[in-house]
């Protein structure tokens, strides 16, 4: 094989610029010397061979060098975040070809696309943890730290917190959090159910839309139209999708041998009579979530949230199973 080093960027001066300073000889690789036998520097983008042409060349390559215009600003005018742009196409298949054949690969003062799932939150020590899960309630909006529900238990257990409740955020993506988490054996998980109405919608790279009924204003729709709809986010579809991400995280912490409490909080009817009848599950909505704030005793400092003394009610109701279940 010959030493082939292909410089993978825009079709724009920049990339000519920097494979001349590498090797004057350098040339660049087009549609119409593309099958030739390449060797030494050359330099290309997908506006000159296009995906498949750029693909055949990079499995020639001895090394890749992925390297985007200065100002990432790309000419077809996409984010190196959008799926099918020329910056992220590029990168994908630099670094899937360079494993492949076990090629150098190297980035030049760029940024990689995120395509990986978010981190969770690491564990805060090797001895038990307790793990909180939910929306903004179970996040303590509209409280205060030591106002939230679960505080006083943290405090009880005396063991360290670690809090992945996200505002609006819906079982699905709470049971992802939980899944992913460092849970290991003794740990103790308090989850706070919410609505089956709502869902994750990831918009680029780590930046996840919580989508809930509220959020379909006209804003919103016009964002979403053609992809989601108020409609699909009524469905019943989401209920059977709730359910099964909390019997995942349910047999996920039985095979850990990790505690798990579920609080009904927000949680829907039909999810609270699935659930109603075991130990470890929680209704403190004694209408069932038959209206979103019935049993709301105050409101907290946003005048949306449960306040101070919503909060005690649930730290009470969640006590008294605790107990029954020998946490404490």
């Amino acid at each position: 094989m010959n030493n082939l080093t292909v410089i993978v960027g825009d079709n724009t001066k920049y990339l000519a610029d920097h494979a001349h300073e590498i090797d004057p000889n350098a040339y660049l690789v087009e549609y119409s010397n593309l099958e030739h036998n390449h060797h030494g520097v050359v330099y290309t983008s997908i506006a000159d061979v296009g995906v498949e042409g750029l693909i055949n060349l990079l499995f020639k390559a001895t090394q890749i060098v992925y390297y985007s215009p200065n100002d990432d600003v790309w000419s077809d005018r996409a984010d190196i975040d959008d799926r099918f742009s020329m910056a992220q196409t590029s990168y994908i298949y630099c670094k899937i070809i360079s494993t492949i054949q076990k090629s150098k690969f190297e980035t030049l003062d760029t940024r990689s696309p995120v395509l990986d799932a978010p981190p969770i939150k690491p564990r805060l020590s090797a001895d038990s943890n307790l793990w909180i899960a939910g929306c903004s309630t179970t996040n303590g909006s509209g409280v205060t730290s030591d106002q939230v529900y679960w505080k006083s238990i943290s405090d009880k257990l005396n063991i360290p917190t670690i809090n992945l409740a996200q505002p609006k955020s819906s079982l699905q993506w709470q049971s992802d959090q939980l899944l992913r988490a460092d849970l290991q054996q003794g740990d103790k998980v308090i989850w706070g159910l919410t609505y089956s109405n709502r869902f994750p919608w990831y918009t680029k790279a780590d930046a996840v839309e919580h989508l809930t009924m509220n959020n379909f204003t006209r804003a919103l729709t016009k964002q979403f139209k053609g992809i989601v709809s108020q409609k699909t986010a009524e469905d019943n579809n989401w209920h059977y999708a709730s359910m099964r991400s909390i019997r995942q995280v349910e047999n996920f912490c039985k095979k850990l041998g990790v505690e798990l409490l579920l609080v009904g909080i927000h949680a829907d009817v039909e999810v609270c009579s699935v659930l109603c009848d075991q130990s470890n599950f929680v209704l403190i909505d004694e209408q069932c979530g038959t209206k979103y704030d019935s049993h709301f005793l105050d409101l907290g400092t946003d005048n949306m949230h449960p306040g101070p003394l919503t909060h005690q009610m649930y730290r009470e109701k969640v006590l008294d199973c605790i107990d029954k279940l020998g946490w404490i």
